[in-house]
C-alpha cells in the first residue's frame, strides 16, 4: 500500500482529503433523503401544509346595485369565462339557500333553548376541507351534517362570550349539541324541521355549509322559483403566485378573499425553497463524488507508466 501511494506520489494527507469529502458527499446525499422524507409528509395529505390552492371570488356591490335590489351574481358565460383561464384548474359555485332558515339549540340539562335565524350555502364536495365521511345526507333519517367557519367560533369564544359573560364552548362541544333546524317559504310560516350536527370547522370557506345535495333539494321545495345566480365561486389555481390571477381580478373587477392568495403564495413559496434546497444538496454531493472520480482517474493517468 505504501509503495503504490509512493509510485502514485499521493500522500496520506490527501487520501484523507479524498476519503472525508468523499464521506461528506455521502453524508450530505443521506441528509438530505431524509430531511426530504421527513418533510414530504408535511407538504401531501389533507393535514399538510401545501393544499390545493383555492380562492374565493365574488363581484363587489355597486351603490346603484343596492338601490335598485340587482343580483351581481356569476352568470354562465362567466364561469366558462374565468374556467377557460390558463392559471385556473377546476371552478365550483356556492349555492345558496332560497329559504327561511332557523336553527333552534337546546342546551343539555336545561330547560333553555336558544334559536336564530340562519343562512345555508353548498359547495360541491371536492372543496370541502373536512373528513368527508362524516359528510354525508341522508334523506331517511334527514340529519344534515353542517361545517362552520372557524373563525366564526373563535368570534363568540373571545368576542361575545367574554362581553355577555357567557362559557367559553370548545369544538367538541360545540359538536354533541343537538341542533333543530326549521325551514320554509319565503315569507311563510315554518312547515318543516330536521335534526342536524355540526361534523366540522372550514379554515378555507367563510360560511355556513350544507351538503349540496341538501341544498338543492331544499331549494326546489321551497324557493319561490325565482333564478338567482352565484353571488361566489371557488376556483383552484395551479399557482397562487402568477401575476396573471391579479390581472385578472382587476381588468374584471372581481373580489377574491386576500386571505385565501396570500396562504396559497406562502405555501407555493415554501414548497419552491424546500425543492431547491434539496436540488443544490444533490449538485453539490453528485459535484463532490464527480471530482473525487475524476482526481483518481487524472493520477492513474500521471502515472500510468508508472504502474506498468
Amino acid at each position: 500500500m505504501n509503495y503504490a501511494l509512493k509510485l502514485l506520489h499521493v500522500s496520506k494527507t490527501q487520501i484523507a482529503a479524498f476519503a472525508a469529502a468523499n464521506m461528506v458527499g455521502l453524508l450530505l446525499i443521506m441528509l438530505a433523503m431524509q430531511a426530504y422524507r421527513d418533510i414530504l409528509p408535511v407538504f401531501k395529505g389533507d393535514d399538510g401544509v401545501v393544499k390545493p390552492d383555492y380562492i374565493v371570488l365574488s363581484k363587489p356591490v355597486s351603490t346603484l346595485g343596492t338601490l335598485f335590489n340587482a343580483q351581481g351574481g356569476f352568470s354562465e358565460t362567466d364561469i366558462a369565462e374565468i374556467k377557460s383561464q390558463r392559471f385556473v384548474e377546476d371552478v365550483g359555485v356556492f349555492t345558496p339557500s332560497q329559504f327561511q332558515v332557523t336553527v333552534v339549540v337546546q342546551v343539555p340539562g336545561t330547560n333553555q333553548t336558544y334559536a336564530s335565524e340562519m343562512f345555508f350555502e353548498a359547495v360541491p364536495d371536492r372543496y370541502v376541507d373536512v373528513d368527508l365521511k362524516k359528510w354525508k345526507y341522508d334523506e331517511q333519517n334527514e340529519e344534515i351534517p353542517i361545517i362552520l367557519p372557524r373563525n366564526y367560533l373563535n368570534l363568540y369564544n373571545f368576542g361575545f362570550a367574554q362581553t355577555k359573560g357567557l362559557p367559553k364552548i370548545s369544538e367538541q362541544v360545540i359538536s354533541m349539541l343537538p341542533l333543530k333546524i326549521y325551514v320554509a317559504k319565503k315569507q311563510q310560516a315554518f312547515s318543516d324541521s330536521f335534526t342536524a350536527h355540526i361534523c366540522g370547522f372550514s379554515n378555507r370557506l367563510n360560511t355556513i355549509l350544507v351538503p349540496e345535495k341538501f341544498i338543492l333539494e331544499a331549494n326546489r321545495r321551497y324557493s319561490d322559483g325565482e333564478k338567482s345566480y352565484p353571488s361566489r365561486i371557488i376556483i383552484k389555481v395551479k399557482n397562487p403566485a402568477d401575476g396573471a390571477i391579479a390581472e385578472y381580478l382587476e381588468e374584471h373587477n372581481l373580489q377574491a378573499e386576500q386571505d385565501n392568495i396570500e396562504a396559497g403564495r406562502l405555501t407555493w413559496l415554501l414548497q419552491i425553497i424546500v425543492m431547491a434546497v434539496i436540488a443544490i444538496g444533490g449538485i453539490v454531493c453528485a459535484l463532490s463524488f464527480y471530482l473525487l472520480m475524476l482526481s483518481i482517474f487524472l493520477l492513474v493517468q500521471k502515472n500510468k507508466e508508472k504502474i506498468k
